[in-house]
């Protein structure tokens, strides 16, 4: 395992998702909470997803909910990844957002900031995240392809 899988598993958090990465796959496609128990959830120091202010770069697709994108999912899912390689590779969040991002933050570079409702496999992300860390894998969700980062 690497030094992040270590950390994570060793802070309990992400476990569900940290499999997936470990394996190879750039997708966070879980349905329920079982990965973070209620308690990990409430008792998070960190507050909840609501209550952070985060980033995020949307890579949509044609059929995507919300879409304008004529681009095809497995062109959008591949772009994703790729963004995640460069971000690991040292990239800038922001200037990657306002080049790619198909969601209206892209123009500020990707900055939500406070959010009330977001997909369940974003809260569990980002609630977990370390200011400035940008989430270990995409997260599919009907708007297209994520990738998000704990302001």
């Amino acid at each position: 395992m690497t030094d992040m899988s270590n950390r994570r598993s060793s802070r309990g958090h992400l476990s569900g998702i940290l499999i997936l990465v470990v394996l190879g796959s750039i997708l966070v496609a879980c349905q329920d909470s079982s990965s973070i128990s209620e308690e990990e959830h409430r008792g998070s120091s960190e507050g909840s997803a609501s209550e952070q202010t985060w980033s995020q770069i949307l890579i949509s697709f044609q059929g995507a909910m919300n879409s304008r994108s004529d681009r095809p999912r497995e062109e959008a899912r591949e772009l994703a990844q790729e963004l995640l390689g460069r971000l690991r590779g040292g990239g800038s969040f922001d200037r990657l957002a306002r080049t790619y991002s198909d969601h209206p933050s892209a123009m500020n570079g990707g900055r939500i900031g406070l959010r009330e409702e977001n997909a369940p496999q974003i809260d569990r992300m980002v609630t977990h995240l370390d200011s400035g860390e940008v989430g270990p894998a995409v997260i599919e969700t009907a708007e297209g392809f994520h990738l998000v980062r704990r302001d």
